[in-house]
């Protein structure tokens, strides 16, 4: 096989071989029904502009001048230096860069081409801040998937010809892993101490998966995990494969592999791998467990004099606890995930070795809160999210009373994370540009009634960084613990906000008048990290979490005589830490295999190892102005015509008589790089008729507008006879105001979608001769006005990471069809179809969830399909009504039997999970009448496909209580 291969990938394919691999993969991978390509979105009403250099047009909108010029010298510093790692070239490539989504990320698409940045900090420790800061570590990421969805050569070039788009997402057929790890691999290569790879909670989650019980094979570092902690599993399994890699057989073998993979992306990417490589996948496979393994060795190796036990969770599995902190003698509260149950803040009583839940909720993804001891509050942030703009979210402050578990929102849109209380009111970090500042907003929660905050006051003007957290100590409001990263280099000072007589305020060292920034601080590890500032009831100390040889490890900062001691030596890390209430006792978080754990450790039994100043307490370098672009000019942005331009073109084909002949032809589409504009236009011919589709969508106001034209042939009923058939044509013409509503909900999904529609329809059948097609005959063209109302309503929606379905909430949908006027032959239509799905969770922390349905359709003649209402398992053929009405009863209930998150590298075939269904459904015509159920049962899997491709399958058996026999059902129940 191997020499096989290497005939045929070592000479260019024929043309005629590259015609064939065009036409197989473009019909058997598309859908030939067709319908809008693109998505459009709305978004704030704001001037956007742009910046044009050598490789990239920038697209940023006001406000974001300083971004877009930081993010243009990085992407074109960085450009040649990782083509080197995945070829490619761009050209004009998008990227849009937005402030107002507090919920940050970026990513690239494969579709409408582009990057998009969302310019507030990523918070908390999911990045490296020695890369420096937000920018540098994203726009060096993203880069490396947008110059590898940039390769094409051979199929994929010609692909690319005709569907740029559809040419790019070639590449989606390889290893997630394999995407994620190049990117978080040249990222780590860019900066020095920079990038997830040497970043210690980045790292430390997989030499804990190394201890577990089942650590991952090689398919299980590069594929995405749906269910199993954690999440990120294919950025570090992809990495630490990535760098084996390259570090073991070089750069070029992986680079070559991505072009490799464009060429024959039927071979998927592990031959494409062994073809420039030369390494079979099982030699691989050998060689990277036999590095595992030695890796594993060397954890174990350390010299460990931690004791850690993590406390009992009980039923409580798949845990990911964040920040615990001592609310009293006896109780901790943290921030709580797990796989059965709910997410929000957790009370653990350690005398009586219970876990409570005290409120359902998301949370910034800082995790910084505050618990104040006079009032039994609990400040927090949550994200918000936009009624309808598209990925927008937007932090504030909550109060949550630990005795009445009432929960007030104290801010409104003032994109707010990291609450503290200070005697002059709240103190918070709020976003600027790709930064975040502290922030004061006076008189604060300390007013009986709803605080106002509409002057906040920001404290860190020209601040060269961001401010990453802060701490005020409870006892004493002349000191607070500030953690910032100025460019690449964080460090801690202890500081005090002062008033001046003009109602000013600042926030100073005590004892200097120059910015804190300028002034040395008084905990820095040069190349190394510092987070979780905790100050000590009692004693002038505060706990932080720091890395140590690359694990985070506890240490304690004694402010009064400046001396730091190292508290803890874990294989796998502990960090954010608390102290008891009488400071012998310290919770804090203990990463244990695939999970993130509670633990409490004695204070006589941590190392309380005194660490020399010259590990500690180095000065910062020069802190400079960062480099930007300057030599271009920014341009208002237009629209123009360019965007109508097809980016994707693939054929289509419908059945247009009742011989079933088809139609054949083209469809296009495309939108501009904003995604205010979409279009979709299908041409076809059939029988020497011309058909079409068209359709455009415009999101620049809310609701949408949506506009359709159409002929289109369908195939009637009946049966034709000898040397004729019968074809159907069908024209329609609307237009709609569609829109999607989001209700804010703390913890799941609630949601309106409705799709108003103004609908001109005509039908008419043809007879026609097959030989000549001629007609020999035709009905009038049956016309009606139609009012046609989609709608549905998702309330309380709630899932838990290892549910099969919802394990609450309610679903309402409805459709409406209402004919106003009628022309000629037609007859007047009314339908209404109605349905009503509820979840239930039984047994929650068995992940079990039962769903009930109930469907209708209520119409005055037969326009809606009833048998799509009704289940496979009953016999279509020998069923008949009489009434054009039904009903259908159902009920579904799941549990999860196994989560094997095992596949192959080679065969890229993923088993996820396994689970039973058992199921029933009761159809009834005509108002509830004639009842017949169906009951049934069977497995289903969840698998992936390539890698990337989810598929639910499964086989099962149903009955008809009263009936003999069953009937075998594959994947529909």
């Amino acid at each position: 096989m191997y020499i096989a291969l290497q005939c045929i990938t070592s000479q260019a394919p024929s043309p005629m071989l590259k015609l064939i691999l065009f036409l197989i993969f473009t019909f058997l991978t598309l859908n030939t029904v067709s319908g809008q390509f693109y998505d459009t979105v709305h978004r704030p009403n704001l001037s956007w502009f742009e910046h044009n250099t050598e490789h990239f047009r920038i697209i940023f909108h006001e406000g974001n001048e300083k971004t877009a010029l930081r993010a243009a010298y990085l992407l074109e510093n960085d450009y040649q230096n990782i083509r080197l790692l995945t070829g490619g070239s761009l050209k004009n490539f998008p990227v849009i860069i937005n402030s107002y989504n507090d919920r940050s990320n970026g990513y690239v698409s494969s579709f409408n081409f582009r990057m998009e940045i969302e310019s507030p900090p990523i918070a908390g420790k999911s990045l490296n801040p020695r890369t420096g800061g937000h920018l540098e570590n994203l726009m060096s990421h993203e880069l490396v998937h947008a110059l590898q969805f940039s390769v094409n050569a051979g199929y994929n070039r010609m692909l690319y010809v005709f569907s740029p788009d559809l040419g790019r997402s070639v590449h989606g057929f390889v290893p997630t892993g394999i995407i994620e790890g190049l990117a978080v691999y040249r990222e780590t290569e860019l900066f020095t101490d920079g990038g997830r790879g040497n970043h210690a909670p980045f790292m430390q989650q997989y030499y804990g998966n190394l201890s577990a019980n089942r650590s991952w094979n090689l398919a299980t570092h590069l594929t995405p995990a749906s269910y199993s902690r954690p999440l990120s599993r294919h950025y570090i399994g992809g990495y630490v494969f990535t760098r084996w890699f390259i570090d073991t057989y070089g750069m070029e073998p992986m680079r070559r592999s991505i072009r490799s993979h464009a060429l024959f992306p039927f071979l998927g990417y592990a031959t494409n791998l062994w073809y420039t490589s030369g390494i079979s996948p099982w030699k691989l496979s050998i060689e990277f467990a036999a590095f595992t393994d030695d890796l594993h060795n060397q954890t174990l190796e350390r010299n460990t004099q931690t004791p850690v036990e993590t406390i009992d969770l009980g039923r409580l599995n798949g845990p990911d606890i964040h920040q615990p902190q001592w609310i009293s003698s006896e109780e901790i509260i943290y921030f709580g995930r797990f796989y059965n149950e709910r997410s929000g803040f957790w009370l653990y009583n350690t005398t009586q070795n219970s876990h409570r839940l005290i409120a359902e909720t998301t949370m910034h993804e800082s995790y910084g809160y505050r618990y104040d001891p006079l009032t039994s509050t609990l400040l927090y942030a949550r994200y918000h999210i936009h009624p309808y703009h598209e990925n927008r979210y937007t932090s504030d402050i909550h109060q949550l009373n630990l005795t009445t578990l009432k929960n007030r929102q104290l801010t409104r849109n003032h994109r707010l994370h990291h609450p503290n209380i200070h005697n002059y009111g709240l103190l918070a970090l709020r976003p600027y540009g790709h930064e975040y500042h502290l922030t004061l907003l006076p008189d604060s929660t300390q007013a009986d009634s709803q605080p106002d905050f509409d002057s906040p006051v920001l404290l860190t003007d020209n601040l060269p960084g961001s401010i990453t957290e802060i701490r005020v100590h409870p006892a004493d409001d002349n000191l607070i613990a500030v953690i910032a990263n100025l460019q690449g280099q964080q460090a801690l000072w202890l500081l005090r906000i002062e008033r001046n007589n003009q109602n000013e305020f600042n926030l100073v060292k005590p004892g200097t008048i120059a910015p804190f920034w300028e002034t040395p601080p008084d905990v820095y590890f040069p190349g190394g990290i510092i987070f979780d500032p905790r100050f000590h009831p009692k004693k002038s100390s505060l706990l932080l979490s720091a890395e140590i040889d690359q694990r985070m490890q506890l240490v304690e900062y004694h402010y009064d005589h400046d001396q730091l001691t190292v508290l803890t030596d874990s294989p796998f890390g502990i960090m954010e830490a608390s102290y008891h209430p009488d400071g012998n006792r310290i919770a804090a978080i203990v990463q244990d295999q695939n999970y993130r754990k509670l633990t409490i450790l004695n204070s006589q039994d941590l190392l309380h190892d005194t660490l020399s100043t010259d590990v500690w307490k180095a000065p910062l370098e020069d802190i400079t102005e960062p480099v930007v672009t300057d030599d271009i000019v920014a341009i208002p942005y237009q629209t123009g015509i360019n965007w109508i331009r097809p980016r994707t073109l693939f054929p289509v084909s419908r059945v247009m008589s009742a011989r079933e002949t088809n139609s054949l032809g083209l469809v296009m589409s495309s939108a501009d790089v904003l995604r205010r504009n979409a279009y979709s236009l299908e041409i076809s011919r059939g029988s020497g008729k011309t058909f079409y589709e068209f359709s455009y969508t415009y999101a620049g106001f809310f609701p949408k507008i949506k506009i359709q034209s159409a002929l289109l042939p369908f195939a009637p009923g009946g049966q034709p006879d000898g040397g004729t058939d019968l074809f159907g044509q069908e024209q329609i013409h609307g237009a709609g105001l569609p829109f999607n509503w989001y209700f804010d909900d703390p913890a799941g999904t609630t949601k309106l979608s409705v799709n108003p529609e103004l609908l001109y329809l005509s039908n008419r059948i043809q007879v026609q001769e097959i030989e000549s097609s001629d007609v020999l005959a035709a009905s009038n063209w049956n016309t009606s006005a139609r009012i046609r109302i989609n709608a549905s309503y998702a309330h309380r929606l709630r899932q838990n990471l290892r549910d099969m379905q919802p394990r609450s909430g309610i679903n309402f949908y409805a459709q409406t069809d209402l004919d106003f006027m009628t022309f000629n032959d037609a007859r007047t239509f009314n339908g209404l179809r109605l349905g009503i799905q509820t979840w239930l969770a039984p047994r929650m922390r068995s992940n079990e969830s039962l769903q009930l349905g109930i469907e209708l359709i209520r119409q005055n003649r037969f326009g809606y399909n009833l048998f799509n209402l009704i289940h496979d398992g009953f016999d279509l053929a020998s069923m008949s009504f009489n009434s054009p009405d039904i009903s259908v009863f159902s009920a579904r209930y799941t549990i999860p039997l196994s989560f094997p998150e095992r596949g192959g590298y080679l065969l890229p075939v993923y088993l996820e999970s396994i689970y039973a269904v058992a199921f029933s459904e009761t159809i009834a015509n005509n108002v509830f009448r004639n009842p017949t159920t169906l009951i049934g049962g069977g497995i289903r899997a969840r698998i992936r496909l390539v890698y990337n491709i989810p598929v639910d399958i499964g086989i099962g058996l149903t009955t008809i209580p009263g009936t003999s026999g069953s009937t075998g059902v594959l994947s529909n129940f």
